[in-house]
């Protein structure tokens, strides 16, 4: 009898079987990967838009040569740019708001924009400034705190903080 060459089905079912395994669990892997990449392409979109937003509230504030109202959460000022009026407000929503410089939305699924006015004292230390009682020249640093949302990404809100340093010309 001659002996046959090939596989028997056995042989070939314990291939397709170990294939298998192979295959869910690279596909697991990319899977995982694939989330990865969409994770930090948000929280880099999310950031630049942060950080754009940031950047010219901070120029606008820089520039600022007076302030008309304040709050926690809004500043009404003139600047040195345009001699023009500007506000920066934060305009709360349901369960997220907006930040807006004049009439412009900045970025939106705000959480949370709180603005700290400070001034150094007599004695060489930090205090808060008000616009009740202290001159606008006075004015020493102005803090911005943003909290932004993410809902998709199961950390819930980001936190982005700058300070500024008014020119006050």
């Amino acid at each position: 009898m001659e002996k046959q060459a090939g596989y028997t089905l056995i042989e070939v079912i314990a291939v397709l079987i170990l294939v298998g395994v192979l295959g869910a669990v690279a596909s697991t892997g990319i899977i995982q990967f694939v989330k990865g990449y969409e994770f930090s392409k948000e929280n880099a979109f999310t950031t630049q838009k942060v950080d754009l937003a940031m950047q010219r509230m901070c120029r606008e504030i820089l520039e600022l040569t007076d302030v008309i109202r304040v709050t926690n959460h809004h500043i009404e000022f003139i600047s040195e740019r345009d001699n023009g009026f500007h506000a920066i407000q934060f305009v709360p929503g349901s369960g997220q708001g907006v930040l807006r410089i004049d009439d412009n939305v900045l970025v939106d699924n705000v959480v949370n924009f709180t603005i700290s006015y400070f001034k150094l004292n007599a004695s060489g230390k930090w205090s808060t400034w008000s616009i009740e009682s202290d001159s606008v020249h006075d004015l020493s640093i102005i803090r911005l705190d943003l909290e932004m949302d993410r809902p998709d990404s199961g950390i819930g809100t980001i936190s982005f903080t700058t300070t500024v340093h008014p020119r006050l010309i």
